[in-house]
């Protein structure tokens, strides 16, 4: 038989494995987010330009997450799950690392475009050490059996890339705004930095998490090592972790005081934050009961999606309202 077409099956691919629609909402949610909180919600042409560059940088990464993925995880998918797009030949590694290098050039394209633009250099060095760190998952730093032994070190390793990939979509808005690389809060960018963390700990611990007439074969998830109801706190309280960064962050960033105003907006977002962080308790009922029904981890996955976005949202949006920023 003749292949179909490349362009054809990466649109195959990408609707299996990297759904353009999801993660290209994610990212510019993403992006938009890191920007406004680092510089201010955009306010010109220029502010909308660089969130349009931070939205591609974060995009572009995350893409080459999922490219390094199939890298990693090609041998255990072709003994458990062949019929994955890679195993069952829908494309190849070969052509997966043709993907990768145009990535890293549109990538490289953006990184110039803000030099040009904004004459900014710092950017790539922030884009160098997000790449560093990126190899080093990639490799599995060395030690691979041991990573494979630890969901929770596999887990804590790849996602210390995320706040890296916020400072990076955060560049282009600060660079628009001509602040340096690191700006005059620099706690308040730590703190938002390991509020994304926690959030990324979030989505992968609650994307792991199933009946146990769902789990795989040689698929390790954080319900069949540590039990459903055990995984679904651990979310609970990665997700108290994020509230508790994020409210450290708007606090840093608006600058911490008797003024009622900061008090009103930090308890906003620590009270709208719970709120989502319940709704993931809530939507775990049926994966924490005795019998749980197939596909029963599938809500709780959603709902911490909806915990993402809601934290994300609400951190910059807070941090805007009525907030007096001083370089």
């Amino acid at each position: 038989m003749t292949p179909a077409p490349l362009a054809h099956r990466l649109w195959t691919y990408q609707g299996e494995r990297f759904p353009l629609a999801n993660h290209g909402a994610l990212a510019l949610i993403f992006a938009a987010a890191a920007g406004a909180f680092a510089a201010g919600p955009p306010s010109s042409v220029n502010a909308w330009l660089a969130l349009a560059i931070g939205f591609g940088l974060a995009l572009s990464q995350f893409a080459l997450l999922r490219v390094a993925d199939e890298h990693k995880d090609f041998d255990e998918d072709l003994a458990h799950r062949p019929y994955r797009a890679v195993p069952r030949g829908l494309v190849s590694l070969g052509e997966l690392r043709i993907i990768g290098a145009a990535l890293y050039g549109a990538q490289l394209a953006l990184l110039a475009l803000i030099w040009f633009v904004w004459d900014a250099i710092w950017p790539f060095w922030i884009w160098a050490g997000v790449q560093l760190w990126f190899v080093l998952m990639t490799a599995e730093f060395g030690v691979k059996a041991q990573m494979r032994r630890s969901l929770l070190l596999t887990l804590f390793s790849h996602m210390a890339i995320l706040p890296g990939i916020a400072w990076l979509a955060a560049a282009p808005s600060l660079a628009a705004h001509e602040l340096p690389a690191v700006s005059a809060r620099p706690s308040a960018l730590a703190l938002a930095g390991a509020g994304v963390f926690a959030l990324g700990c979030i989505l992968e611990i609650a994307r792991k998490i199933r009946a146990p007439q769902d789990e795989e074969d040689g698929v390790d998830t954080f319900s069949k090592t540590f039990g459903a109801s055990t995984a679904v706190y651990l979310t609970l309280a990665t997700a108290a972790d994020a509230i508790l960064f994020g409210a450290a962050a708007l606090g840093a960033q608006v600058g911490w005081s008797a003024d009622r105003a900061l008090v009103a907006r930090a308890a906003i977002f620590v009270a709208v934050c719970t709120l989502a962080a319940a709704f993931i308790f809530v939507r775990s009922r049926a994966v924490r009961s005795d019998t749980p029904p197939e596909g029963a981890g599938a809500p709780v996955e959603k709902a911490a999606g909806l915990f993402a976005l809601v934290w994300l949202l609400a951190l910059p949006t807070l941090s805007a309202f009525g907030a007096e920023v001083s370089i």
